[in-house]
């Protein structure tokens, strides 16, 4: 299943809001053992398609629901 993110506050503010860059981001999500890169990272704060598995970890590490972030 591949998706389409969106969301009032993106991606990138939501990161920013937390005052961390994609490579930091990329790392804390590897500490957790979750395999998202910064090229990952990069696609979804473009708007790419990314994989719902991506989206829900997305979610997860910023606390909300995954809906929040997905094209309607």
């Amino acid at each position: 299943l591949v998706l389409t993110l969106s969301s009032q506050r993106t991606e990138r503010e939501l990161r920013e809001s937390r005052m961390l860059s994609q490579e930091e981001m990329a790392n804390l999500f590897d500490v957790r053992n979750i395999r998202i890169s910064i090229a990952t990272i990069k696609r979804a704060e473009t708007l790419h398609a990314v994989r719902y598995r991506i989206a829900r970890e997305f979610a997860r590490f910023f606390g909300i629901p995954v809906e929040m972030l997905l094209k309607h």
